[in-house]
Order: C-alpha cells, then sequence, then structure tokens
C-alpha cells in the first residue's frame, strides 16, 4: 500500500542549540557512507544532501527528498527523527509526495492545465498570470 512521504524538510531550533545539534548529527551520520562537504552540507549517496547554517536567531536544518529516502531505505528514518525530537524545533517547511498512477493522467493533466490557464487554480493567495508563470509541457 502506497503511503505519503515526506520529499524536503526544512527545521528550524534556537540558535544556541545549533552546536549540539551539528555534533548529534554527524555522530548519527557517521554510520553511512555520507560525506561532509562542508561545515554546513553533507553529501548522501544517491546524491541528496542535508544542509545545515545560522540564520539570524535560529539554526536550520534542511534535507532534500533524496537524503530522506536515503534514511528511509537504510531503516534510520525514525532514529533521525528521535533525534530531532530531543531538541526544540519547528518545522518550517514540509514537502509530501504521493505518487499514484493512473491510466487517464493525461486527460486529468489536460482538464487541470486548461482550468489553471482560466485562473481556477490559486497556488497562492496572490494572482498568477497563466501567460507568464505556466507552461504546457505535454
Amino acid at each position: 500500500m502506497r503511503s505519503v512521504i515526506c520529499d524536503y524538510l526544512k527545521l528550524t531550533f534556537p540558535k544556541d542549540e545549533g552546536y549540539a545539534l551539528r555534533h548529534d548529527l554527524t555522530l548519527f551520520l557517521s554510520s553511512y557512507p555520507v560525506t561532509l562537504i562542508n561545515e554546513n552540507y553533507y553529501s548522501f549517496p544517491d546524491g541528496g544532501g542535508l544542509r545545515t547554517g545560522y540564520y539570524g536567531q535560529v539554526f536550520m536544518l534542511s534535507l532534500s527528498g533524496a537524503a530522506l529516502e536515503y534514511l528511509r531505505g537504510k531503516g534510520a528514518y525514525s532514529q533521525f527523527l528521535a533525534l530531532i525530537a530531543d531538541y526544540t524545533h519547528r518545522v518550517t517547511l514540509i514537502d509530501a509526495a504521493y505518487d499514484v498512477y493512473n491510466d487517464d493522467s493525461g486527460v486529468r493533466l489536460r482538464r487541470l492545465y486548461k482550468q489553471a490557464a482560466n485562473g481556477k487554480h490559486r497556488l497562492t493567495r496572490k494572482h498568477i498570470d497563466p501567460d507568464k508563470h505556466l507552461q504546457k509541457l505535454f
């Protein structure tokens, strides 16, 4: 059975927890063939990445979809989330995905494109000009 997956994750932490969290992340990731590219970026074997950094009064951590998929595949996703749960944090961005194969997807996409071109779908609360920001790829 398919389920919704997290395809991108961005978290923020109080600035003063960044050093300890980065240390714990380094220990956790040392069990896997993850490469530390610089002090703020870890590269995963399948091309994904984990980025950290300080922004104002917060420490930020983000993981790409490929990095999350790697952790899920290694059975380490729950361990990663448990590590995060030990720290005060906020989920500032999460992309969720649910892939479904459907024989009539072309028909659905054409209908969705037509509706979007007529301004019937909003991606934000602001108006999006279909002529400037909508491209038909099929």
